[in-house]
């Protein structure tokens, strides 16, 4: 991670508050976050969740988010419920809900990212 430092648009990990957590999740969401230079509040980008399983995990994504980001499209990189960082328990179900909610309303939030043209 410390090394994307030196990259036009380097990865920043942002842990989210887990606001819904109950029933066993942990209180954090761990999140992956790349943003196009050209991103600002009067020109939002894009946004595509990229939402990783068993195959993967957050870091192995940097090659494919490299592309997303000469095209001008932000990422947000998140774990599976179940798997690696994720905090829902997965023996809860409505875990996954709550993640997602919490989530979506970080990329609400964030006045470069234009959260109606987002892609999962």
């Amino acid at each position: 991670m410390k090394g994307t430092k030196l990259w036009d648009v380097p990865i920043k990990e942002v842990v989210l508050p887990f606001k819904d957590a109950a029933n066993g999740n942990k209180d954090s969401i761990p999140v992956y976050v790349r943003t196009p230079a050209a991103a600002t509040k009067e020109k939002p980008v894009p946004i595509i969740l990229l939402i990783i399983d068993l195959d993967g995990n957050r870091p192995d994504n940097s090659e494919r988010t490299d592309d997303f980001t000469k095209r001008g499209w932000a990422t947000v990189i998140c774990d599976i419920p179940g798997v690696a960082d994720c905090p829902s328990n997965k023996h809860d179900p409505l875990a996954p809900e709550r993640l997602f909610t919490t989530i979506l309303d970080y990329i609400e939030s964030v006045p470069e990212f234009n959260a109606r043209k987002l892609i999962a």
